[in-house]
């Protein structure tokens, strides 16, 4: 394995993490085997890859060079005398000689042959019924032989060896599906998902010196590299593929009143790009090889040289040492073959390979309707009619018992349908007509097991029948609209609406079913939706068609952003190769560690846990508690939020709750609101209006942006916007995960998948002590169903952190992340151990719920992260113009506020010269920064800077353990320009200042921290303006009523004693009454008034306490 200093290759110094990725990579190619790479997205994964792939090649083919027998040619820089090289030049000349010299020959007696057979006299393959037919067809069937199923079985007809002799010598350039052989050599497949991930990783290869001394060919389908305007325009791939073969093919030829072949011209028509020159396809195939090429370029170079690049990359492909395609080419093995794919001792790269389990479930699961059952048994039926005297008996036999099959398939959708018609439309009656069946006991249950699908399969290959048929069909509605009289006399006209509007869609749907029904019997189910009227295979063992690929490459890796949970990958993938025995590795972010910040987030901000299970995130209360939660979120955080939720259904009634209760209108004044549509042709206008809006790029529109700040986007997981969207810099400041995407656990294919993994082994898959302790409760289906949530969860949140400079916060709402934390607030529960390696060292501490408010609302900030709160002092603030150099590192957030565009040049040069007294703070410099924060002070600066200066000062004196004048740059930041005091008694940079005599001496002549309850009475009474005039009034009354009680209780003590010139006893008893009765309403009044007055006052400041304590959100989420 190299040292980091071999790979020069790279065009930077790179970082660790991304030396110990080549690294790394290097020796899992060195050794052989499965490797699992996992780098987060921003840390120059696919530089990486490509840097250590084709710096182990290049060190291979040096090494094989060094190795090759005497007989080859040697490397010019090998060591033999000169007469050796000149000998072993000569024999691979001689050989080279003697092979084209059998070629001529084996070209002479194929010509012969030709001509004799030619001028041979043979009788007219058709009977004499089916001539008069033609003879009396006013359009004629002169490409009738074009449609003919090939015969199966290995031994070509007379008629297909003459035509295909008439191929060879007339059109000499027609090209054909299989590719010369594969040279010996080490090639390199690399694979993303589509062609402009490619052309991505073409554009990275043209940054290496590789682009010089490898060889790089891509690979992409006739849609994305045919240059025929007329094949073209035909739009799905399918029916491209059956055009472009259509037109290799010899024009049939006419038979003359003897029954031999009329001669035809050479110019018979065909696609001209494939019959360009040799020399043209020679130019453009080495133009391939020597440069760097993307699909776009290589179809623009195909117009250039009017020669197919489809077919150039097929013959340039045995050369290449490196083929880049997309991985559906490399998922199936028909798929391979046709390419022209050899995998043995090759290397597979598969990159962005979190999607590649679904694409070889996809690739190898089919589904066919009732609809295009009928259609298929329709074309079927009419192509048996039209050619059964000109089929072969074998042919014949077979499309019988292909018919009988489609026919049976048909049945089973059929007739049950029937029979459910008299039942009502119930939820019952729709779960019933669905049911799931193994593969044996459908065919056997439905007559098919007597049937050999293998049989049938390989004669549909052999045969070419998707095509002949398809093609046929076509070809007979285009001749019935031409004439359709004579037509339909003597052969029923086929007119079967298709759902793609093509003969071809219904055909290759049913093909592929049946083509289905030849896996294992364990590696698969039937689904049958009666409702739907459709039959699903569905896949359940990927790894076993994926198989091959393992065992004939010499490396296979995966890499990605986001591949965990690894167990779910090696289980689906590798379940023969335990996760111990690859070879993974995970590495770090090149961000640091201030710059990204991971909570869950189990409740609101009223302190309610944030239950959001199926059964409970519905309820109003908790809707309203978040929306609570993402007001405080968007209150604190600047630019765009991306918030993630389960399903559209669930943000459709979200979207109601809040705007019939007005939160809805509250967020909308906070940030610009986007909700992800549900149509694809919206998602990319909202997604351009959303990053307009958050990046404030753009003028506001006419409904008005006033007030907002940024954006808030509504995504659901598992939607477009969840994945391959880069949501970066001030795209996604914050991502928020509105509870966990479980799958409905009763999805009928969910529920199988997860029978058929218990049903593999009693035991779930291991993959380290830790997690196999953690989840030993657990059964393989119950993981399964946990890791599909975990995969959708993790694709989510890798949306942003995009680039070294970047930074953002996680925000997981839900109870069920905390379930699991241990006392010392580390995150222990599976579900926590699922989340990216990576993001896991950024996972904030937090302990035990206060009686108040949740972890993220009441625990001081730590590290550099809590110093974010100066910068959302006012909470009035906008932060739409937040300079990018305040976020290079944490600390230079310290205690800056966004300043307008249009500031003085006496503010630039306050706010340099804070940011360079940050930049000395960081690093230790203390002394020396106290200086630049004294010259901000003298350097006129705005009320946000004087606080930022004042309190960075502060913050040096008191690493210079300067507390008085420390304690005074405290005071007079709160008093003059108002610093919350708060902000002051989090700060972990001043915890010695605070228990200093200068400190608390200083604290009653703060008025940040005199003034609260003033300001929490007024706006306690402002709740109720009359009542402190009640108030007033009642301890007016009372006290009155008081002193009467007191009076009158004398005199009544006078007259019930007898004392002389006592009063009446019945009137003073009654003036007592009155008075005590009066006494207890005013007291029982007052005590009400009083009590709801302290009571708004207790709300008020805890409403106020809360908005000082959201200041902690910005603490937490932003650097």
């Amino acid at each position: 394995m190299p040292a980091g200093q071999d790979f020069p290759a790279f065009p930077y110094a790179p970082y660790g993490v991304q030396q110990d990725f080549m690294q790394s990579l290097y020796s899992c190619l060195q050794e052989g085997g499965i490797g699992l790479f996992e780098s987060p997205t921003g840390t120059g994964k696919t530089l990486s890859l490509l840097c250590s792939v084709l710096q182990w090649l290049q060190d291979a083919n040096n090494a094989a060079a060094a190795d090759v027998p005497q007989g080859d040619l040697m490397p010019a820089n090998e060591a033999e005398p000169d007469w050796m090289r000149q000998q072993a030049t000569e024999h691979v000349q001689q050989a080279n000689a003697c092979r084209a010299a059998k070629q001529i020959l084996l070209d002479m007696t194929q010509k012969r042959a030709e001509s004799h057979f030619g001028r041979r006299h043979r009788p007219s393959a058709k009977s004499p019924h089916q001539g008069a037919v033609d003879s009396g067809d006013v359009c004629g069937d002169p490409d009738d032989e074009n449609f003919l199923l090939d015969d199966a079985g290995g031994q070509a007809s007379m008629r297909s060896l003459l035509n295909n002799s008439d191929a060879s010598s007339s059109d000499s350039d027609t090209a054909q599906e299989s590719v010369p052989p594969s040279r010996k050599r080490i090639q390199v497949f690399f694979c993303s998902r589509t062609h402009s991930q490619l052309s991505q990783v073409m554009a990275e290869v043209g940054r290496t010196p590789f682009k010089e001394s490898l060889s790089f060919v891509p690979l992409g389908s006739r849609k994305a590299l045919c240059i025929n305007a007329g094949v073209q325009k035909l739009g799905t791939v399918a029916r491209m593929n059956e055009r472009c073969l259509e037109l290799q093919k010899p024009k049939a030829k006419k038979r003359d009143s003897t029954g031999d072949r009329k001669q035809t011209s050479k110019s018979s028509p065909g696609c001209p790009y494939l019959k360009a020159s040799s020399k043209r396809a020679q130019q453009l195939k080495e133009e391939m090889l020597k440069e760097v090429l993307d699909v776009e370029d290589l179809a623009a170079r195909g117009q250039q040289h009017r020669s197919c690049p489809y077919y150039a990359t097929r013959h340039a492909l045995p050369e290449a040492d490196v083929v880049l395609l997309p991985y559906s080419s490399l998922t199936t093995q028909a798929s391979r073959e046709a390419v022209g794919i050899n995998l043995q001792g090759a290397v597979v790269i598969v990159d962005e390979a979190h999607n590649l389990v679904d694409a070889v479930g996809s690739a190898h699961s089919a589904q066919v309707s009732l609809s295009q059952l009928q259609a298929s048994e329709a074309q079927l039926a009419a192509y048996l009619t039209h050619f059964r005297q000109r089929l072969s008996p074998s042919n014949t036999q077979q499309l019988n018992i292909l018919v009988l099959v489609v026919t049976l398939l048909a049945k089973v959708l059929l007739k049950p349908a029937a029979a459910q018609q008299s039942r009502l439309d119930s939820t019952a009656a729709a779960s019933s007509t669905c049911s799931i069946q193994l593969l044996n006991h459908f065919l056997f249950e439905h007559g098919l097991d007597n049937i050999n699908m293998f049989r049938i399969v390989r004669f549909m290959k052999e045969s070419k029948l998707l095509f002949k048929v398809s093609g046929h069909y076509e070809h007979q509605l285009t001749k019935a609209a031409r004439c359709p009289a004579p037509f339909s006399t003597q052969t029923p006209q086929v007119c079967i609406p298709d759902e793609e509007g093509s003969g071809l869609s219904a055909l290759h749907a049913t093909v592929a079913f049946i083509g289905a029904l030849t896996d294992d019997a364990a590696d698969g189910r039937i689904l049958i939706d009666l409702q739907q009227g459709t039959l699903k295979y569905l896949l359940l063992n990927p790894a076993a068609h994926f198989a091959q690929v393992v065992e004939e490459t010499h490396a296979l890796v995966l890499a990605s952003g986001t591949l965990s949970p690894l167990p779910l990958l090696q289980r689906q993938l590798f379940p023969h190769h335990p996760l111990s025995r690859l070879h993974t590795f995970t590495c770090g972010h090149v961000v640091p560690a201030s710059r990204l910040l991971l909570l869950p987030l189990p409740c609101g901000p009223t302190g309610l846990g944030l239950d959001l299970r199926h059964a409970t995130r519905s309820r109003p209360g908790m809707m309203d508690e978040l929306g609570r939660l993402l007001m405080n979120i968007c209150q604190a955080v600047p630019q765009g939020v991306v918030a993630f939720a389960p399903s559209f259904a669930y943000i459709a009634q979200l979207h109601q709750h809040w705007q019939a209760s007005g939160l809805w209108d509250r967020l909308s004044a906070k940030k610009v609101t986007f909700v992800e549509p549900r149509t694809a042709a919206a998602v990319a206008t909202c997604l351009q209006e959303y990053s307009a809006a958050a990046l404030a790029t753009a003028a506001p529109p006419a409904s008005g942006w006033a007030g907002q700040s940024g954006a808030l986007l509504l995504c659901v997981v598992g939607g477009r916007l969840s994945e391959g969207i880069n949501f970066g810099d001030g795209l996604g400041r914050a991502v928020v995960m509105l509870g966990l995407p479980f799958p409905n656990p009763m999805d009928i294919e969910l529920k199988e998948h997860m029978r058929y993994l218990d049903g593999l082994s009693a035991t779930p898959a291991t993959s380290s002590e830790a997690q196999v302790s953690a989840r030993s409760q657990q059964t393989a289906g119950q993981q399964y169903y946990e890791e599909l949530c975990m995969k959708a969860v993790n694709q989510c949140i890798g949306r942003v952190i995009r680039h070294q400079n970047d930074w953002a916060a996680v925000l997981l709402a839900d109870a069920r992340w905390s379930q699991s934390v241990d006392s010392h607030g580390r995150g222990s529960s599976s579900l926590l151990n699922q989340l990216p390696a990576w993001m896991l060292p950024h996972l904030a501490d937090f302990g035990p719920l206060p009686p108040l408010g949740c972890p993220l609302l009441v625990r001081p900030a730590r590290d550099a992260r809590r110093e974010a709160a100066i910068l959302f002092n006012s909470p009035t603030q906008t932060y739409l113009d937040v300079p990018a150099r305040f976020c290079r590192d944490m600390a230079l957030t310290r205690g800056l506020s966004v300043q307008n565009k249009t500031s003085s040049p006496a503010k630039d040069s306050a706010k340099s010269s804070v940011e360079t007294g940050l930049k000395l703070f960081s690093d230790g410099k203390f002394r020396d920064a106290l200086q630049y924060f004294e010259s901000a002070m003298q350097a006129g600066p705005s009320d946000d800077e004087a606080r930022a200066a004042l309190y960075n000062s502060a913050c040096a004196h008191a690493k210079l353990k300067q507390w008085q004048p420390a304690t005074d740059a405290v005071r007079k930041a709160v008093n003059d320009y108002q610093l919350r005091l708060t902000v002051a008694i989090k700060d972990a940079d001043l915890e010695q200042l605070r228990e200093t005599r200068e400190w608390l001496d200083a604290l009653d002549t703060m008025r940040g921290g005199l003034s609260s309850r003033s300001v929490a009475g007024l706006r306690a009474e402002a709740k109720a303006p009359f009542r402190l005039a009640r108030i007033l009034t009642f301890q007016g009354l009372f006290a009155g009523a008081a002193i009467g009680l007191v009076i009158s209780s004398t005199r009544l003590f006078a007259a019930l004693t007898g004392q002389a010139g006592a009063p009446d006893t019945i009137e003073t008893a009654r003036n007592f009454g009155i008075n005590l009765v009066g006494a207890v309403l005013l007291a029982f009044l007052l005590r009400r008034d009083l009590t709801s007055q302290s009571k708004d006052r207790r709300t008020v400041e805890r409403e106020e306490a809360f908005a000082r304590l959201q200041v902690s959100i910005g603490d937490r989420v932003l650097p």
